[in-house]
């Protein structure tokens, strides 16, 4: 029981009739002295690995417990919004939805699908889940032969407007 106890032998301090008698940082449970820090991680070490669906998520928009999902995989990113390269609107806008297309458009680096690993609640239920996107190549092309199409691709244009202007310059002026 979440009871908030009061009086001189009170645990974290609290004096008897501060605000009421009520804190709003501090619960005993079970007569155990818990932060509301110490109980988001006890709950959050519960639901990890859990099974979560496309609608508990899309519940999970507000600043305090945002949620999004990546690849089928849910992540609170609450804990992230401030530290967040791309600042906390990028993931607020997000929250609840699946961001799986936005998160690999902006071609994040090894070291930030490490640390999205630290923000894993769990996966999306077997009915939930959708075709995971490819991650882009970031090669730059260097893995596909080049083909004369290809080349007059690229050089095609410059050389029609080098071409044009050429002309121009001779028979026009």
């Amino acid at each position: 029981m979440d009871v908030h106890q009061t009086g001189p032998s009170h645990k974290c301090g609290t004096p008897a009739g501060a605000r009421g008698g009520l804190r709003t940082d501090c619960r005993h449970v079970a007569g155990q002295f818990a932060t509301r820090t110490d109980r988001r991680r006890r709950r959050l070490a519960m639901a990890e690995d859990s099974q979560w669906t496309r609608q508990l998520v899309e519940r999970r928009t507000a600043r305090h417990e945002a949620a999004i999902i990546i690849d089928n995989v849910v992540y609170d990113v609450s804990g992230f919004l401030e530290e967040h390269p791309g600042g906390a609107d990028v993931l607020l806008t997000n929250a609840g939805r699946d961001a799986s297309r936005c998160f690999h458009e902006v071609g994040h680096s090894e070291d930030a699908l490490a640390l999205r690993e630290r923000f894993r609640l769990g996966e999306l239920v077997e009915q939930d889940r959708w075709p995971v996107l490819a991650r882009p190549q970031e090669d730059g092309g260097a893995g596909r032969p080049l083909t004369w199409a290809a080349l007059l691709h690229v050089l095609g244009p410059p050389l029609a407007m080098a071409a044009l202007a050429t002309w121009a310059y001779l028979y026009v002026l």
